[in-house]
């Protein structure tokens, strides 16, 4: 059996600077990608919450979850929802319903 030379020996998927450059690139753009879609979730709300007080005349909005609304002062009351509403007539239009559970 042949000894390898040195050029065979360093031929390898992280002995290449080239390929663990690659690597690195698509990587870091893929954590990238997911950090995006992640913080634009999250920061969403926050960003919209203030614009629909301003908007509603500075009264507290009807946050829309996934199928109801909730009003202030209910039990599980908070500013990240998907959707703002001024009223609760909004809401209702909008094909939400009342989230009774928090009373």
């Amino acid at each position: 059996m042949k000894k390898p030379t040195k050029k065979q020996e360093t031929k390898g998927l992280l002995k290449d600077p080239k390929k663990i450059k690659r690597i690195v690139w698509r990587i870091g753009l893929v954590a990238l990608i997911i950090f995006g879609i992640w913080s634009c979730l999250w920061t969403r709300p926050i960003v919209a919450y203030p614009y629909y007080f301003v908007k509603c005349g500075f009264i507290l909005p009807v946050v829309g979850g996934f199928e109801s609304y909730h009003l202030p002062g209910q039990k599980r009351y908070t500013f990240y929802g998907f959707r703002y509403f001024c009223t609760e007539q909004e809401a209702r239009e909008a094909g939400y319903s009342k989230y009774i559970l928090g009373e």
